[in-house]
């Protein structure tokens, strides 16, 4: 018999007088039908196959999440589980090809010679004139705009998950 409140009365009572129980030596499972048109889900973990409470309210989280997970659709199970776990992977590419996509632009810019501002017909310009200050300069622009992005994405990627670590 499980202990009740007076207040949010527990009808485990009637589960375990009525239910079917399936197990082995480390889990078991009471399960009878139900009028509520929904699923639902009473734990009651054992001392003795768990020890102390810490572990016993660790497997009862890990019981109630996979219940839940398991009654979702995909659609629910895409917004809540895949595309949370793959947001820090997603982000590290995001950043990555953040920071190359200048160094694209610049090597673009050497090889197609198209439009006047490009920072690699800027580069190539500098170096045919022998513009060493501009040169740097331009370089050193380049690297901080990789920079740049590079951390709007990072801050982007916390606001977005958090600071998880991947």
């Amino acid at each position: 018999m499980v202990a009740s409140c007076p207040k949010f009365p527990v009808p485990s009572d009637a589960v375990y007088a009525r239910g079917r129980r399936i197990g082995d030596g480390f889990f078991a499972v009471t399960v009878t039908s139900n009028q509520a048109g929904a699923p639902r889900l009473g734990l009651a973990v054992a001392v003795r196959a768990a020890g102390g409470a810490v572990a016993r309210n660790r497997i009862r989280r890990l019981i109630r999440e996979s219940f839940r997970l398991h009654q979702a659709g995909r659609g629910r199970m895409l917004r809540s589980l895949w595309l949370p776990a793959s947001l820090p992977a997603m982000f590290a590419g995001f950043r990555i090809s953040a920071g190359l996509s200048v160094v694209g632009e610049i090597v673009g810019g050497f090889f197609f010679q198209k439009g006047p501002t490009d920072l690699g017909i800027l580069i190539n310009s500098y170096v045919d004139e022998l513009n060493t200050p501009v040169l740097f300069g331009s370089v050193i622009v380049s690297a901080i705009l990789g920079v740049l992005v590079f951390w709007l994405f990072t801050g982007l990627g916390r606001l977005v998950y958090g600071r998880w670590k991947e």
